[in-house]
């Protein structure tokens, strides 16, 4: 079973081209690969529009898995998500997930039912969009201003994350200096079982506010290894 993040790769948050997309479906449904899909950055796109999933232009014989959450779009407390597959494997998921709870939130289920059906939930997102860009602005403003020649980064056009290269220097050592400062950081070493790790930082941004992404910037700043 092959796995794919394809509107935007984590941790690098690159999203895959349509050439490369369509290069995917067509190597799965020749070597018989069942993929999932885990969109889980779907509504958070900035710039242009969102990009159509895998699910979108996959074959109907292709067995492909689209799965998505609530938890980013509402709360991280709030663990409810969706799945769309072919019926035989949704069966199978079904029976599994009963193995592990047979009861779920039903009210909590039908509460978020609700939400949608009453157009809600999408104004909570357009509204989500708006002040999580304000946020990536903000923030890739800043590390332009105090890391130019230090660290690089490709802006995202969605997601809640930058990816921030380090230039000539050891991300875990930039990592272990700022945590001493105060700043908590995700270098390369963390998204990678084996090989080479990439000398970079994944950089989450939703959950601060204005003044805590400047003070992070500041650490960050502080704490560039020599």
């Amino acid at each position: 079973m092959n796995r794919t993040w394809c509107e935007l790769s984590y941790p690098t948050t690159v999203t895959m081209g349509a050439a490369r997309r369509l290069q995917l479906l067509e190597l799965a449904q020749r070597h018989g690969l069942t993929l999932i899909e885990d969109d889980y950055d779907h509504e958070y796109r900035f710039e242009g529009r969102p990009v159509l999933p895998l699910a979108a232009r996959a074959p109907e014989d292709l067995p492909l898995i689209y799965v998505g959450s609530l938890s980013k779009l509402l709360s991280p407390g709030i663990r409810l998500g969706y799945a769309l597959a072919p019926e035989p494997l949704l069966r199978r998921m079904a029976e599994a997930r009963a193995a592990i709870d047979r009861q779920g939130d039903a009210p909590l289920e039908a509460a978020l039912a609700e939400l949608i059906r009453d157009g809600d939930l999408g104004r909570h997102a357009r509204k989500a969009r708006r002040v999580y860009r304000a946020r990536r602005d903000l923030l890739a403003g800043l590390l332009r201003k105090y890391l130019a020649g230090r660290a690089t980064f490709d802006l995202p056009a969605g997601g809640l994350a930058l990816w921030l290269r380090c230039e000539g220097r050891s991300a875990e050592a930039w990592a272990k200096a700022a945590g001493q400062a105060g700043l908590a950081l995700l270098p390369g070493t963390r998204f990678v079982l084996e090989g080479p790790a990439p000398q970079a930082f994944r950089l989450g941004f939703a959950a601060l506010d204005e003044g805590q992404i400047a003070r992070a910037v500041e650490i960050l700043a502080r704490s560039v290894p020599g």
